[in-house]
Order: C-alpha cells, then sequence, then structure tokens
C-alpha cells in the first residue's frame, strides 16, 4: 500500500489549523514555500520524508500521528484522532460528546438489528 497523501495533508491542515497558524507562517519556519504547503496539503504534491519530519517538529506533534489513516489494520489511528479531537475540549464539552456518542451507537445498533 502507498502512503495517503490526501490523508498527510488533512492532518497537517487541520493540526496547522488547531494551532492557529497560517501556511504562510508554517512555510517559513520549515524554509518551505507558502505554496508547496498548500500542494502538500491539498495532495497535489507529496511531501518528502524530510519535509514531513519538519513539519511535524513545527506543529509539535509526531511524523507518525501525521500518517494516520495511511496504514492499514493501525490499532491506534482512531485513538490519536479522539485525543486530537478532545485535546483542547473543556471536561463539560469531553461529557457532551461521551453522551453523544453513546446516543448514536445506541441509535445505530437498533436500526442495525431490527
Amino acid at each position: 500500500m502507498s502512503v495517503n497523501y490526501k490523508m498527510v495533508g488533512r492532518q497537517i491542515k487541520v493540526r496547522r489549523r488547531t494551532r492557529r497558524m497560517s501556511q504562510a507562517f508554517l512555510a517559513e519556519q520549515v524554509e518551505l514555500s507558502v505554496s508547496y504547503i498548500s500542494c502538500i496539503e491539498r495532495a497535489k504534491k507529496q511531501v518528502s520524508l524530510e519535509a514531513l519530519v519538519r513539519i511535524a517538529n513545527s506543529l509539535d506533534t509526531t511524523v507518525d500521528s501525521l500518517l494516520i489513516g495511511s496504514q492499514t489494520n493501525d490499532p491506534f489511528s482512531l485513538t490519536a484522532r479522539w485525543a486530537e479531537l478532545l485535546s483542547d475540549c473543556s471536561n463539560e464539552e469531553k461529557i457532551l460528546i461521551y453522551d453523544t456518542a453513546l446516543a448514536l451507537k445506541a441509535s445505530l445498533r437498533q436500526r442495525i438489528f431490527k
């Protein structure tokens, strides 16, 4: 299986936006052009390993977190994605998201088993 560059670009974009970074700021930090960052995020160009490491360092994350969704049967993929989703939530928001997920799960199971 090849690397899912669309997923890699999406992970970079999400983490960049979460940190309220512009493409221009990220590009400056990692010594790449703004257009190259844009192409990476839209999967128009394949990011090199060296650039991926620099981007991960600038976003204060790991390369493997940027590769989430690229490897089949990755047991940590969803766990990491949930952790990222909840990372900036208050305790009350986490409880609400959890309760909503429980209700959705129950609703899905009712439809499946009817």
